[in-house]
C-alpha cells in the first residue's frame, strides 16, 4: 500500500475512533441533536457499556490492520521472517475481526439497535453483514494459503497482493459503518419538517 494511502487510512482510522467516542459519549447522554430539533433517547447503563466494548474493539480491529500494514512492509525477501510476521497479523486480525462480527451482530447487539431506531437503515446493515461474512472467508483464505505454503516469490506476492486488498476492503468497510453509525443516530434523514 502507498505511503499516501497508508497515510489515508491511519486518518481515518483516527477520525472513525474519535466519532466512535462522540457517539458513545452523547448515547451515554442520551441526548441527540439532529440540528432541528432535540430527542431524547434513553441509554441504559448495561447498553452504554456495550456501546464502550464496541468502541474498545474496533480499536484492537484497527491495531490489527496496521499490525497486518507493518509486517506487509517489511521486505518479502526475508523469507520465513516476513512469513511468520505476516502469519502472526494475520491471525490476530482474523481473532479480532471475528470478536467485531460477533460483538456486533449478536442479539440486541449494535445493528439490532439500528434496526430498531433507524429502520430506514435496513440495507446499509444487511450490506455490512455481507461484507462481514466475505471480510472473515477472505482472511480464513489467506490464513489457509499461508498454511498450505507458498512455493515461489510469485506465490508470495499474489498473498501479499492479496492481504494488501484486505487491508483496503477493512477500511472502507469502517468508513461505512462510520457513516452507518452517524446516520443512524445523529442525523435524521427521513421526513419532511
Amino acid at each position: 500500500m502507498p505511503r499516501g494511502v497508508l497515510k489515508d487510512a491511519a486518518l481515518a482510522l483516527a477520525l472513525a475512533l474519535a466519532l466512535a467516542l462522540a457517539l458513545a459519549l452523547a448515547l451515554a447522554a442520551g441526548a441527540r441533536d439532529d440540528g432541528c430539533r432535540r430527542r431524547r433517547w434513553t441509554v441504559d447503563e448495561a447498553y452504554a457499556a456495550y456501546l464502550k466494548q464496541v468502541q474498545a474493539q474496533r480499536a484492537e480491529l484497527g491495531e490489527s490492520m496496521v499490525a497486518l500494514q507493518g509486517a506487509l512492509d517489511h521486505p518479502a525477501g526475508l523469507g520465513s521472517t516476513w512469513r511468520g510476521r505476516v502469519r502472526a497479523a494475520l491471525t490476530e486480525l482474523a481473532h479480532d475481526l471475528r470478536d467485531h462480527v460477533e460483538l456486533t451482530e449478536s442479539s440486541g447487539g449494535f445493528y439490532d439497535d439500528i434496526r430498531t431506531k433507524a429502520p430506514r437503515l435496513n440495507h446499509q446493515v444487511e450490506s455490512q453483514l455481507v461484507e462481514h461474512a466475505e471480510l472473515l472467508a477472505e482472511v480464513e483464505r489467506l490464513l489457509d494459503e499461508r498454511d498450505e505454503g507458498m512455493p515461489d516469490p510469485d506465490a508470495v506476492a499474489a498473498h501479499r497482493e492479496a492481504a494488501t486488498r484486505l487491508l483496503g476492503q477493512l477500511v472502507r468497510h469502517r468508513q461505512r459503518g462510520s457513516d452507518l453509525t452517524f446516520e443512524a443516530y445523529a442525523v435524521d434523514l427521513g421526513g419532511s419538517g
